[in-house]
């Protein structure tokens, strides 16, 4: 997923850069509506379908292998789609929408909490403060973590959501997910709403999702662990521990990598060099770039797309292009 640094979602100017500057690749997360998305990760149905529409007027849409392999025309641009993380309605919703237009796509996913309902552990957090109307009495900062004094708004609980997990995000896994299971048991007796299910694909979604004809899979790490933080000998068991799941899974290895999170803080030149030893061919971060995947194989540009309704997405969309 992307970082959780705020962006703004729609007339960010992305920086220009040399290399093949008519290929783009766009990275999407969810194909839902939750009730609460505090991370804008989550594209409606009927969104996504009017992306792809206007994806295809202004890009031909084509497999990772394509656009890696292939030179864009000079009059034409080339457009790849991606999925990060792994969740249910990447197979449930996405795939059939993508499958019915023809449409190829790889989705790099998580093996770390396959099959978990709850979501990832952005999910579990944002669920649990979202589900909280106040901070519990008997609370205590956890890891020098602190809640907001109230959560009793939708906007004090989207920011001590946001707060907490940009902190998190820099943290061990091991250590990271005992904070989350912590502030989830002190959030139980803060409220009375229901935290909001964030389905993961189990191992049988994961094999019917790599059977579809026009997907691929790739890899995205064990326990989404920002990279740049760990030691390169653990960057790569994160790598390698993911690939080796996939391929038990599916039968297939998979030849890429997208690193979690993605900024230019969120990996470093070891995470290049565990991607390469872990034998796979490229790697994907989350921001602009120079797109050369014969110089630069393990920084492969990609664009997060933003929740935008049809009119927003389209110029959104040109601005990315530069034809805005």
């Amino acid at each position: 997923m992307r970082s959780f640094s705020p962006v703004k979602l729609a007339g960010r100017a992305w920086r220009r850069w040399r290399g093949d500057s008519r290929k783009f690749i766009f990275l999407y997360h969810r194909i839902a509506s939750p009730a609460e998305d505090p991370f804008a990760l989550a594209v409606p149905e009927r969104w996504f379908q009017d992306h792809l529409e206007i994806l295809r007027s202004q890009c031909r849409l084509v497999s990772m292998d394509e656009i890696l392999r292939r030179r864009a025309g000079r009059s034409s641009f080339v457009a790849s789609i991606t999925f990060d993380d792994g969740y249910t309605d990447n197979l449930r919703t996405a795939a059939p929408i993508l499958r019915s237009a023809g449409i190829p796509a790889t989705f790099f996913i998580c093996t770390g909490c396959l099959g978990d309902a709850r979501g990832f552990w952005w999910d579990r957090l944002a669920s649990g403060i979202g589900a909280a109307d106040r901070v519990p009495p008997h609370f205590e900062d956890v890891q020098g973590i602190p809640l907001a004094d109230s959560l009793g708004s939708p906007e004090s609980r989207r920011k001590a959501t946001l707060d907490i997990a940009l902190r998190l995000q820099r943290v061990h896994p091991l250590e990271r997910d005992r904070v989350v299971a912590d502030l989830e048991n002190a959030l139980e007796s803060g409220g009375s709403g229901q935290a909001e299910p964030c389905p993961v694909l189990d191992e049988a979604g994961v094999r019917e999702l790599g059977a579809e004809p026009l997907a691929q899979l790739g890899a995205h790490t064990e326990n989404h662990a920002m990279l740049s933080m760990l030691p390169r000998e653990e960057q790569l068991a994160e790598i390698s521990r993911n690939v080796a799941k996939l391929a038990d899974i599916t039968g297939t290895r998979p030849r890429f990598v997208a690193y979690p999170y993605g900024s230019e803080q969120a990996y470093n030149t070891d995470s290049c060099l565990a991607a390469r030893d872990a034998g796979l061919e490229a790697a994907f971060v989350n921001h602009a770039g120079r797109f050369d995947p014969k110089g630069q194989p393990y920084l492969i540009p990609r664009y997060y797309v933003p929740p935008l309704p049809a009119d927003r997405f389209r110029t959104w969309l040109r601005g990315i292009l530069g034809t805005g």
